[in-house]
């Protein structure tokens, strides 16, 4: 039925047969005891339109009392909104809390990360079953996290949406100000995370501050939504979607050549081919689509008939159908009579043809699909101009004509349904004429009152109105029937349309239609296709009401402090906006003392330290150096002048330096070079977190690094200092002429081992002494020992395989054992080598050593093969370089290289000079791999494929899959019996040595004997395929395969 109000005797029986809802009749019993509560119980949330109230005893919006006593259309409220109701809106915020429902009439419902989707709600499960895993690895999340909600959600996307729960919240605020003091504190812009905590901190500081004056609670409803389509369709079957049918789907999964959707219906799934989406949207478009993305789409096909029809005798589990993401099908598809039965199958947004049957002063009512009515407000009819009054309603529309109208609204409990005419919703459009947020009009148009609020008219380009089009008639004779007028609507709330509003308040006496006011933008309905102003002088002739309103580095006097937290305070810079004011921030010295000082209504003198206009958040300085400050801001990077002097606070000190915040968010970074400490000082000695200094401008690189200085000096100074430091590096550097290549073999002799081999255990860390060939007088190759240089070597890196590596560790642990040839991968810091377990029967030599140049080496044959080919060789051969920087890679090669780190959700490896790429789980294996440290282990050997380069971030993208990246050399089997055979000849060498004899007969047998096993295998090699390869594990059954090579 229509929602018409009537007679009181109808009323009170409307109520009495009126279904669930969520609040008690006590409640209803102690609003209506209240004469003096007012009407202000809507949600609102920071940065949003305004909002609409309603009434304790029923619910009106725009239409009010009508002048001629008869029937009116009520407006949605939150009083109509309960547990179940079907609404369609329009998203008007995505941050990571959550999402922002913009609905009509101004209301707004909050939806929470897990409400989003099903879906999603697997994703971010902390303990994510296997459904979210694979969504997880399909969004391509290497991470482990789901992808981010603004990956998934826009502004000005459309949804439906179900309300899951309406809470009603009190609040206590100054009577003096009335909703204006409400509505500006749930409009704080704070540098705080927890909003509840800054509600309470609120109330606490305003008992003390404002005793003077009477309290008043008021009452806010908050509306929370699911977008989840289990709730949107429930109690709906696979029948519904038939051909032509309009729905709602969320990505599941995504295949080569489409996307599989789910309904939310258990029986069908959907397909969305990629072509098709591609024709649509674009490339782009189809990239985007990630699990847990919703996506409106139009039946267009049967799988299971089709491939019937086509003979196939393969019959899906679940019917599955074809859809269609084209808008322009999306939006022209209706909902068929046929297809709905009964009012919870109704879908919000959907597209039906209706009949008015009979127009009223504030709206029309309606009835479709043959058994339901409906209503339509009057601002949802499409008039603008002169024609938005009871008059020019009742002229553009008679009773038994047909029209296309959205469902807005479907509550059935109560049986009430709210339908729209606007030509941006018909289309699926974004609302146009939108004017600009803060922008302030003094000469709009006052054209309806009623008890709720003001209908304006925004001054505009005069356009002929087009509503919802009569059906049987072209545009163009329904727009010559219609009078040209301004399409820029606006409504203002009564709360925003007094200074300090009471009921007492006669809103009919102060605005009359007609009247010329002038208004300020203060929030957008986007379903109502009007923008939110409000009529307080206060607001429009303010020179702060939104963010961008401020710019870093300005001086803002006479602010009031709101609320004071422990973490800071909040300070009010306009009629709806605040500041954050840190606590390191409230004086030049912050203690106790200065910051009790402060009490809720003083008036202090800020500056604007960063502004983030996404966020709504502005924060704010009150230390008098930077107010009063007569140096020149530095707020930008072309503010940044070598040699100019600017103050800024110490945000920052680590062992290297100290780092200086200025204005806008610039950072500058004092090195120690910079700091002019006396000998020994450590920069936490002389500077504190929050200190004002006098830093100078040394350099700016063009990554937009500032280089500071804080000691005394000009540029000169400075860099002449640092000139003379540079001199004597270089001559330092000069002095150490046997300093070894990174890249380049050496050959290396154990000098001492470390890690358990004091306890009686093998060591795992050995210092190396690094031999360089050259050939003497008479061409013969001598060894040649880079004096004062030491190598270090990890005993993961003693060979490509584990095993051969544990064989090692047992028995090169003796000085001057010789390991043959190694790869100096990249020079380390001294104090690398400072192990607790050092030879301390040497502790001069342990001290020399500290002191040497440290280089860290390995014996992995791949790298040294690969090293040693690419000398040989040209650059013909990508795979058989070894890159030493990122500029040398190229996408698609392969590099030998080894495992640097495992974690959960992805694999780094490592190559020369510490360069380091990243392999995330469906890159790891060509299966699914849930526990990546199954498969790897640091110091592993890998061969890695290059798949993306970031160039300036250097970070590269890798491909471990062995169906890329396999060999069929054989390389790293042959080197597995090489290192074998060499630790059996170094064990039979030490034990020689410690019994006197001689063994050379054993070893040359044992030598043969490991030259017919690698020889066999290699012959195996020929006749297998590089998977089959990867499948054998090698490491557990060496000795097996021998035995099997050898029958």
């Amino acid at each position: 039925m229509a929602s018409i109000k009537r007679p009181a005797d109808a009323q009170k029986k409307r109520k009495a047969n009126k279904g669930s809802n969520n609040f008690s009749k006590s409640n209803k019993k102690s609003k209506k005891s209240d004469p003096n509560e007012p009407n202000f119980l809507e949600m609102k949330l920071p940065g949003e339109e305004d909002i609409a109230p309603h009434s304790s005893k029923k619910a009106t919006g725009l239409s009010g009392k009508a002048s001629d006593g008869g029937e009116v259309i009520s407006m949605i409220s939150t009083a109509s909104l309960d547990v179940g109701t079907r609404v369609w809106g329009m998203i008007l915020e995505v941050s990571p809390r959550g999402v922002v429902v913009s609905m009509t009439n101004g209301i707004r419902g909050f939806v929470s990360p897990i409400e989003t989707s099903d879906l999603y709600a697997a994703m971010i499960n902390p303990t994510p079953s296997k459904l979210g895993q694979s969504l997880l690895a399909a969004a391509g999340r290497e991470d482990g996290s789901a992808p981010p909600l603004t990956d998934l959600f826009h502004i000005g996307q459309y949804v439906r949406a179900v309300v899951i729960d309406v809470t009603e919240r009190e609040r206590e605020v100054s009577d003096k100000a009335g909703s204006a003091a409400a509505e500006e504190d749930d409009n704080s812009d704070d540098d705080s995370n927890e909003k509840q905590d800054d509600d309470d901190n609120s109330k606490g500081e305003s008992g003390e501050s404002g005793n003077k004056g009477a309290k008043k609670k008021i009452k806010r409803r908050f509306v929370q939504l699911s977008l989840c389509l289990s709730r949107l369709h429930k109690g709906r079957d696979a029948r519904i979607f038939q051909k032509g049918s309009p729905a709602t789907a969320c990505v599941r999964s995504i295949e080569d050549h489409g996307f599989v959707l789910s309904f939310g219906v258990k029986g069908i799934s959907g397909f969305l081919r990629r072509a098709d989406h591609i024709a649509a949207f674009g490339e782009e478009a189809a990239a985007a689509l990630l699990p847990g993305m919703l996506v409106e789409v139009v039946v267009k096909e049967d799988a299971n008939a089709l491939m019937a029809a086509q003979g196939s005798s393969l019959a899906a589990k679940k019917r599955i159908v074809y859809v269609s993401s084209d808008p322009n099908t999306v939006a022209a598809a209706a909902t068929p009579d046929t297809d709905v039965m009964a009012m919870d199958q109704i879908a919000p947004g959907a597209l039906v043809s209706t009949r008015v049957t009979k127009v009223l002063s504030s709206g029309i009512a309606v009835s479709f699909m043959r058994i339901f009515n409906g209503h339509i407000p009057l601002i949802h009819t499409g008039l603008t101009g002169a024609l938005a009054t009871s008059s020019g309603l009742k002229r553009r529309f008679q009773e038994g004509q047909r029209h296309k109208a959205r469902v807005l609204f479907v509550n059935p409990s109560t049986k009430q349904i709210t339908l729209s005419f606007l030509p941006h919703l018909l289309a699926l459009s974004f609302p146009s004429d939108v004017p600009l947020m803060g922008s302030v009009h003094r000469n709009a148009q006052v054209m309806h009152v009623d008890t709720k609020g003001v209908l304006l008219s925004l001054p505009s380009d005069d356009k002929p109105f087009i509503a919802g089009e009569e059906e049987g008639k072209d545009e163009a004779s329904s727009s010559a029937a219609a009078t040209k007028a301004t399409t820029c609507g606006a409504y203002c709330h009564i709360s925003n349309a007094f200074e300090a509003f009471h009921k007492t308040q006669k809103i009919f006496a102060t605005y009359k239609v007609g009247a010329t006011v002038a208004c300020r933008v203060i929030g957008f309905r986007l379903m109502d296709n009007l923008a939110s102003v409000s009529l307080r002088k206060s607001i429009v002739d303010a020179a702060v009401f939104r963010p961008e309103d401020v710019v870093p580095a300005s001086v803002l006097r006479g602010c009031k402090v709101v609320v004071k937290k422990d973490k800071g305070l909040v300070v009010a810079i306009g009629p709806s906006l605040k500041g954050w004011v840190p606590l390191t921030h409230v004086s030049d010295v912050v203690t106790d003392k200065t910051f009790a000082k402060f009490k809720v209504g003083d008036k202090v003198d800020a500056r604007v330290l960063e502004v983030d206009s996404q966020e709504k958040k502005v924060k704010l300085t009150l230390k008098k150096s930077l107010v009063e400050s007569r140096l020149p801001p530095l707020a930008a990077l072309h503010h940044a002048v070598v040699g100019r002097k600017f103050h800024g606070v110490v945000s920052g000190i680590v062992d290297y330096g100290v780092f200086v915040t200025f204005f806008g968010g610039m950072k500058g970074l004092a090195q120690l070079r910079d700091l002019g400490l006396p000998t020994g000082k450590h920069p936490r000695d002389v500077f504190t977190i929050g200190q004002i200094v006098k830093a100078l401008v040394v350099s700016v690189d063009p990554t937009g690094k500032i280089r500071v200085s804080l000691a005394s000096g000009g540029v000169e100074a400075v860099l002449a200092a640092e000139e003379t430091l540079r001199a004597k590096a270089a001559a330092a550097q000069a002095s150490q002429t046997d300093l070894p290549e990174v890249g380049k073999v050496y050959e290396a002799h154990v000098r001492v081992a470390t890690g358990a081999v004091q306890n009686g255990g093998v060591p795992n860390r050995f210092f190396v002494d690094l031999f360089e060939k050259e050939k003497g007088q008479g061409g013969e190759e001598q060894l040649k020992k880079l004096k004062g240089i030491s190598g270090m070597m990890d005993a993961a890196h003693l060979s490509d395989h584990p095993q051969a590596c544990l064989r090692l560790q047992q028995v090169v642990g003796r000085p001057g054992v010789n390991l043959g040839e190694v790869l100096v991968l990249d020079q380390v810091s001294p104090t690398a080598n400072n192990d607790d377990n050092l030879n301390k029967n040497n502790k001069n030599n342990a001290r020399h050593r500290q002191q040497m140049p440290l280089f860290r080496v390995t014996r992995k044959h791949n790298l040294i093969s690969a090293a040693l080919n690419q000398d040989a060789s040209s650059e013909s051969d990508p795979e058989l370089l070894v890159p030493q920087s990122v500029s040398q890679m190229k996408v698609g090669s392969i590099y030998p290289g080894f495992i640097a780190s495992v974690t959960p959700v992805a694999v780094y490896v490592r190559f020369l000079n510490g360069i380091t790429g990243k392999a995330g789980l469906p890159q790891l294996s060509d299966t699914f791999v849930a526990d990546p440290s199954q498969l790897f282990f640091p110091g592993q050997s890998v061969r890695a494929r290059v798949t993306e380069i970031d160039a300036v971030k250097e970070r590269i993208q890798l491909h471990l899959k062995p169906s890329l990246t396999a060999s069929t050399d054989a390389a790293f089997l042959a080197t597995l019996y090489r290192d074998l055979g060499l630790a059996d000849t170094i064990e039979a060498s030490l034990s020689s040595q410690v019994e006197g004899k001689a063994e050379g007969e054993g070893e040359e047998e044992e030598e043969e004997e490991q030259d017919q096993r690698c020889c066999c295998l290699l012959m195996m090699m020929t006749m297998r395929t590089v998977r089959q390869l990867v499948v054998q594990k090698i490491r557990c059954h060496v000795e097996r395969l021998a035995v099997r090579t050898a029958d």
